[in-house]
């Protein structure tokens, strides 16, 4: 059976969220640590860890946000872009860590970065999948 990595993030994190003795919760990473040995996916480690940190933060609330535009946002659009964030993760919009910047490379659109997870709606991405399909 195929563990992925989310789901190796999800048993530390309910791991850390009981509420067990030290000796319980060593016997717990250890058994965590058997099934990354055994399933032989110590490579996605880093993986792991990643996904591990927006799912803490996710269960703390907080969500750190970096959005990146080809030309300044309005405020307007900086508000859908958090309430439709908000709704995907399930989290109040003032609980999102929104940082935003322009990046002229970009030639139109917007990047936004959430921990590992990049949603790319650049003109610049649309552009580089159209020359690969082309290739």
């Amino acid at each position: 059976m195929h563990i992925t990595p989310k789901q190796y993030a999800l048993l530390l994190l309910n791991l850390e969220h009981q509420k067990l003795g030290s000796d319980e919760l060593k016997k717990g990473i250890r058994d965590i640590s058997n099934l990354f040995l055994k399933n032989k996916d110590v490579s996605e480690m880093s993986r792991v860890e990643q996904i591990y940190s927006v799912l803490k933060k996710q269960s703390e609330q907080e969500l750190d946000v970096d959005i990146r535009s080809a030309e300044p946002l309005l405020d307007n659009e900086i508000g859908i872009l958090k309430m439709r964030l908000s709704e995907k993760y399930g989290i109040d919009e003032e609980k999102l860590n929104v940082s935003v910047a322009s990046d002229s490379t970009l030639k139109g659109g917007f990047v936004v970065k959430i921990g590992n997870e990049i949603m790319d709606a650049s003109v610049k991405e649309k552009l580089n999948k159209l020359k690969s399909a082309l290739s």
